[in-house]
């Protein structure tokens, strides 16, 4: 859980975050708001967009383009783990005073410390392994390797499944590696990663009457197929699934058989 944390008045006037677009800015601020004690957090655009923007229609390749320009001004470092992205905010100690800092939960940085950029000097590109990949590191916005693909998609939607935390799985099984492998025959991973996070705000939210809760094999399953399709756009499934006004969060009915009343277009169909 985020904890409250200061946002010093230099940052308005600070260089590196005056050359950032205003919604990078706002993306950066939220960052520190998200992080933990070590200045650690999640930093794929799903992540982001669910911890930030949860209620905003901006794209998953805004946020990206906002995250690397922040990566590449030396305000954060991104790297992955296991098949997941991260954030390291490198001056987040020196802004942040507490009491008592909880351990990370979070792997750590490569190299840990001592990719904090020295007196404006640029991190050391050598930092840089196979495992652990930074993003914008020596380089201009978007320079770094993607994560996500081949085996780690399994590994990648199932980490965003538990966080969205609407039936929190122990273990990856090979229904939900099966599931995984079916939708992508039609959609790419950001894609089902955000019909995901748009199916946690529905059934979360009293305002609307959908609340049936399914695993993560069965909201990726043929039998299901429908469901990428039904959360693609949030706009569209708020309007599909808005509950009657009057009726309360206890009123909210849960169905298994919802056609949407509009439908999804993705770009290339159109």
């Amino acid at each position: 859980m985020p904890r409250k944390r200061q946002i010093d008045p230099d940052i308005w006037t600070s260089e590196q975050v005056l050359t950032l677009p205003i919604e990078a800015r706002l993306l950066f601020i939220g960052m520190i708001s998200h992080a933990d004690d070590e200045g650690r957090l999640r930093g794929s655009p799903l992540s982001l967009k669910a911890a930030i923007f949860p209620g905003d229609t901006c794209s998953l390749e805004n946020i990206k383009a906002w995250r690397n320009a922040i990566v590449a001004n030396k305000l954060a470092v991104c790297y992955a783990n296991e098949g997941s992205e991260y954030l390291w905010l490198p001056s987040f100690k020196k802004f942040q005073y507490m009491t008592k800092r909880f351990p990370s939960k979070l792997p750590e940085p490569p190299e840990g410390k001592d990719l904090t950029p020295a007196k404006g000097k640029p991190v050391n590109d050598k930092l840089i392994t196979k495992e652990q990949h930074l993003y914008g590191v020596g380089g201009g916005v978007g320079n770094g390797i993607e994560v996500g693909n081949g085996k780690d998609i399994y590994t990648a939607l199932f980490n965003l499944w538990n966080e969205l935390k609407i039936i929190s799985h122990k273990k990856l099984t090979g229904d939900m590696k099966r599931a995984i492998d079916g939708a992508k025959k039609d959609y790419s991973q950001e894609e089902i990663g955000l019909a995901m996070q748009n199916y946690a705000v529905i059934v979360k939210g009293n305002e609307y009457y959908f609340s049936h809760k399914w695993t993560l094999a069965e909201f990726l399953s043929r039998r299901h197929s429908n469901n990428i399709e039904r959360f693609l756009d949030l706009e569209i499934a708020k309007s599909n699934f808005k509950a009657e006004e009057g009726k309360s969060g206890a009123d909210r009915q849960s169905s298994r058989q919802l056609t949407p009343r509009q439908s999804y277009t993705r770009p290339e169909d159109a």
